[in-house]
């Protein structure tokens, strides 16, 4: 997908959009999943819109490592979370 993806860089807006969960709440995605994002999807994106679960499992402590990784934004959204 990422090399789909090159010829478009700086032409249109690419939203990255991370889906590591198969049910609401559950996170499920592999190791090497979170890795193809943070390696190959975010320095693409104009914006990156991880859910809480999704942001931890991709940038791990660090939110500011997507847009250290070239990522111009970063819209992480609070579901799936106790109290949610």
């Amino acid at each position: 997908m990422a090399a789909a993806l090159l010829p478009l860089r700086g032409q249109v807006p690419v939203v990255v959009d991370p889906v590591l969960s198969a049910t609401a709440g559950g996170l499920e995605a592999r190791a090497d999943v979170a890795h193809a994002y943070r390696e190959f999807l975010l320095p693409m994106a104009t914006v990156f819109t991880p859910n809480r679960l999704e942001a931890v499992a991709v940038l791990g402590d660090d939110p500011a490592a997507a847009l250290a990784a070239g990522c111009g934004a970063v819209l992480r959204k609070d579901g799936h979370g106790s109290g949610d």
